[in-house]
């Protein structure tokens, strides 16, 4: 899960910040702030969210999510993903999981390890 730091050089700003979650999220997740001010899953391809989640939580509970560009975490990821590749907000499965892309404006991280399959938990640099 992303429930550490892999790297992190000091020449990327990176935040760990607590936030209340909306229902039950999962380290290693994909997420930003609902209408309400609470933890969602992010499944809309072409946005941004907050960051990933570095510890699993249910509703009504804090969680801290992790932000910031080029921090290599373990993050959940979905699909054929190359080493290298650009990864995206996988929003026709609906499940907020991050998998290989290219679609303008949408990248969130580059892939640091191949998968297959998945939801796998696989090494990314956050972008």
């Amino acid at each position: 899960m992303a429930t550490e730091i892999l790297v992190n050089d000091g020449g990327a700003p990176a935040r760990i910040l607590p936030y209340e979650g909306y229902a039950t999220l999962t380290a290693g997740e994909y997420v930003k702030m609902n209408a309400s001010g609470k933890l969602v899953q992010n499944t809309t391809s072409g946005t941004k969210g907050l960051g990933f989640l570095l510890t699993s939580l249910t509703s009504g509970n804090i969680g801290s999510v992790i932000s910031g560009r080029g921090v290599q975490l373990n993050v959940y990821v979905s699909g054929t993903i190359a080493s290298g590749g650009p990864l995206y907000v996988r929003a026709a499965a609906d499940d907020g999981l991050i998998a290989q892309g290219a679609a303008a404006g949408s990248t969130v991280a580059v892939a640091l390890e191949a998968n297959t399959g998945g939801p796998n938990l696989k090494k990314v640099q956050v972008v």
